[in-house]
């Protein structure tokens, strides 16, 4: 480069005074410098004078690999008419070190020549690049750290490249094709995987997939990716995204439903549910085998706490929810004995305990098991029928039925005796006939009850949709044909009325007029009132049925026992009837309820009621029937 002329000295000079660059000349060979711009002294600290007279080596840090000599070796390049661009490191004159850009050219001053140097403080330039490769390192050991690595693909040329975690992952260290991509795709996850990329090169659809790889050593992993591609004019440009290994959150999720399944079939074989409720928000999360102690598919509702508690027996509801409340409210651990009440209707017995697990003394969650323990009881209730059956069996035989017989006997003998002397039996003496029939007639019917009682206790039974009204319009004709009696039925028919029940249910409601007339003076009319109406309790339908007379009533020591003919643990059974031991029985296998009142309130000398409740037949259940007899 040369200047010639005084106009282009003076062009120079305005340029180098000007210049925000450093600008300096040097004679070649010497390095001495001959002139310095003022951004040249601002740059280092030094006037005008003092640089031109510094040993230029203090200009530079001297620290390797900058070392003096390879400044001296750019210098020599220089002046040899080589142009030279390079990065050093400069020193201040207060000490302080600092990056400088440095471009070194031979440029021809009039007769002279020297050579420029043009120095840029790139300072800010280099912490910036410095901080590009920190955060580069950073980026890479995050990725490494967190098993994800980044991948493009330039869907121009074909070529796809990843970070260097991303070739880790891949066990592929250079660039590759999307098709060989592909190929390395586990075969039971390429046809999946090629699709869901194509769709993504062919729609703006974001691309987010797991699944596995074969790697060239032979190992298996599993990668989720995601990403997405860039288009333009309508053109696939690059797609871009992450690609993270996930291989062992896939053998921990395998162990973990693995360790879930060997649960689920323990809990099944044992009958053993468990369940987790957030207090605060109501949600109420149950294992599988607790939806099929319920009679529910796993999951086929919601359940919160009003809704669970909707599957507990009515009797036994109270006191679950007292239990539940105190280990709430107190943090006690609560283990209940209940009946569970299942949309079929069928009653389950659950034991069931929960325990809070709290935070800052405030409820959090609860936590708890139920189990199906009703093969438990019916084992220990057909231990307990057993022995009240032989108990029962034994008063019969030895009590009711030879107290029968013996007045029989008793009868039969006064009428042989009189045939022995020879006499008439006549009109008069037609009693020692007619007490007799009488007597085994009772003996006969206790048998019958017997065989009923036996058949109503029987699991076997099966149950299904029956109309109260259709019951009780036989009922109400049957009483009416009583010999010697003047009985008057209060009962207009009504139908409709549908209950899930077997063929004893004619039993149940003929005992218990049976009884109104049995226990009436047979001297004196009989009124009898039938009434069914729609009740609800506990939000349960139920239809209620009256019984009422206008005959002796029932005391209220009597109204205690009266269905009790066999109370288990309450020692030997009284003597008497089993009809309203039956009437009792049946309600409860019917999940009803019976009892019985004073038809006059406080005045138990002007008859009873009898009441029975049923829970109706709500119309699934209905349907359900239909289609079991279908």
């Amino acid at each position: 480069m040369a200047l010639a002329g005084r106009e282009g000295l003076e062009k120079y000079r305005a340029v180098f005074e000007a210049a925000s660059d450093g600008i300096a000349l040097q004679y070649p060979g010497t390095w001495e410098i001959v002139d310095v711009n003022p951004a040249m002294c601002r740059m280092y600290g030094y006037s005008k004078e003092e640089i031109m007279h510094i040993n230029p080596a203090l200009l530079f840090s001297g620290e390797d690999p900058l070392a003096m000599e390879k400044a001296g070796a750019r210098l020599q390049a220089a002046m040899s008419g080589h142009p030279q661009l390079f990065d050093w490191h400069a020193r201040h004159r207060d000490g302080h070190t600092f990056w400088i850009q440095v471009s070194l050219k031979l440029m021809q001053i009039g007769p002279q020549a020297y050579v420029l140097s043009l120095v840029r403080d790139i300072t800010d330039r280099k912490r910036i690049e410095q901080e590009l490769h920190d955060s580069k390192i950073s980026l890479e050991q995050a990725q490494q750290l967190a098993q994800l690595g980044t991948w493009r693909w330039d869907a121009i040329n074909d070529v796809v490249t990843g970070s260097s975690e991303a070739s880790r992952i891949l066990g592929v260290d250079q660039p590759i094709t999307q098709g060989e991509f592909i190929e390395i795709i586990h075969p039971e996850d390429r046809t999946r995987v090629a699709k869901a990329i194509r769709k993504a090169g062919e729609s703006d659809v974001p691309f987010s997939q797991e699944f596995r790889f074969l790697r060239s050593d032979g190992s298996v992993l599993w990668v989720h990716s995601v990403g997405k591609t860039v288009f333009e004019d309508g053109r696939p440009l690059y797609s871009f995204g992450t690609i993270q290994d996930i291989t062992d959150r896939k053998r921990f999720e395998q162990e973990l439903q693995e360790s879930e399944t060997i649960l689920a079939q323990a809990q099944q074989l044992a009958h053993l549910g468990s369940w987790r409720w957030d207090v605060q928000r109501d949600v109420l999360k149950m294992s599988d085998e607790g939806y099929r102690i319920m009679g529910l598919k796993p999951g086929e509702i919601g359940l919160n706490y009003s809704r669970f508690l909707g599957f507990i027996h009515p009797d036994d509801r109270g006191e679950m929810e007292k239990a539940i409340t105190a280990t709430v409210n107190e943090g006690l651990m609560y283990r209940q004995v209940h009946r569970l009440v299942r949309l079929d209707r069928s009653v389950r017995w659950i034991q069931c305990e929960g325990k809070m697990i709290s935070t800052e003394d405030q409820p959090a969650v609860m936590l708890g098991t139920m189990q199906d323990i009703t093969e438990i009881k019916n084992a220990e209730r057909a231990v307990e029928d057993a022995r009240a059956q032989a108990e029962l069996f034994l008063d019969l035989m030895g009590h009711d039925i030879n107290n029968m017989n013996q007045v029989a006997l008793g009868y039969l003998e006064m009428a042989l005796n009189k045939l022995h002397r020879g006499e008439q039996i006549g009109p008069a003496d037609v009693v020692l006939v007619e007490k007799p029939l009488e007597t085994l007639e009772s003996s006969s019917n206790l048998i019958r009850n017997v065989k009923k009682l036996q058949r109503a206790r029987s699991e076997n039974m099966a149950t299904q949709a029956m109309d109260i009204g259709e019951v009780l319009t036989w009922v109400k004709d049957r009483a009416l044909h009583a010999p010697g009696r003047d009985i008057t039925i209060d009962y207009r028919p009504a139908y409709g009325f549908r209950v899930m029940a077997n063929e004893l249910i004619w039993d149940m409601f003929s005992n218990i007029v049976t009884n109104a007339v049995k226990h009436s003076d047979p001297k004196k009319p009989l009124h009898v009132r039938i009434a069914v109406d729609r009740v609800f309790e506990a939000k349960q339908e139920y239809y209620r049925v009256s019984v009422e007379d206008n005959g002796p009533g029932i005391p209220d020591d009597t109204k205690r026992q009266i269905f009790s003919r066999l109370q288990h643990g309450r020692g030997r059974p009284r003597s008497g009837g089993l009809g309203l031991y039956l009437v009792s029985t049946l309600a409860s296998q019917f999940h009803g309820r019976v009892w019985v009142e004073d038809r006059v309130p406080g005045d138990h000398t002007r008859g009873s009621r009898f009441v029975v409740m049923l829970p109706a037949l709500r119309a699934e259940d209905a349907n359900s029937d239909a289609e079991a007899r279908a």
